[in-house]
């Protein structure tokens, strides 16, 4: 019965995946089109765009979330179940690359974080494009040793 669960569960994922990757296939496709379509048309387009542009956001919003709950909890390092969801969201294209490099860097730590993430995080925190709940991360990621501070955790759970 447990495995048939799992199945289940393992089922719903790939088709979710299927029907997104079937989505971006169309919006990529339409915006080949744009160029040569009726206004109407252009229209549709940008409201598909737009849609699934929200999309993009929601998997940053998602990501953010599961980052700050590895992080409020960590001590010294994180678990081996927090480095997969940490590198499922390092390798998912759909994330910013600022959410890819916040989560490579947490389940990089050993303690605090390494030098070569913390310089890439300094440069999320010095972008102007960067949004502020990243920069959040990044911040609380560069100065974290050990655990995440009384202040940091304040940080990590208004992001929650």
């Amino acid at each position: 019965m447990v495995q048939s669960n799992a199945l289940n569960k393992l089922y719903l994922i790939l088709i979710s995946c299927v029907t997104l990757q079937l989505e971006y296939k169309i919006v990529f496709e339409l915006e080949e089109d744009i160029m040569n379509s009726s206004i109407i048309k252009k229209l549709l387009a940008i409201v598909l765009i737009g849609f699934f542009s929200q999309i993009a956001l929601a998997d940053n919003a998602m990501s953010a979330k599961t980052i700050a709950g590895i992080l409020v909890g960590l001590n010294h390092f994180p678990s081996d179940s927090d480095k997969t969801a940490l590198m499922a969201i390092a390798e998912d294209d759909s994330n910013g690359r600022a959410y890819r490099a916040v989560a490579t860097a947490v389940s990089n730590i050993q303690h605090g974080a390494t030098d070569a993430d913390k310089e890439i995080l300094n440069r999320i925190i010095a972008s102007d494009q960067a949004p502020d709940e990243v920069k959040a991360l990044a911040e609380v990621v560069v100065g974290l040793m050990h655990s995440a501070s009384g202040d940091a955790k304040e940080t990590l759970q208004a992001l929650l």
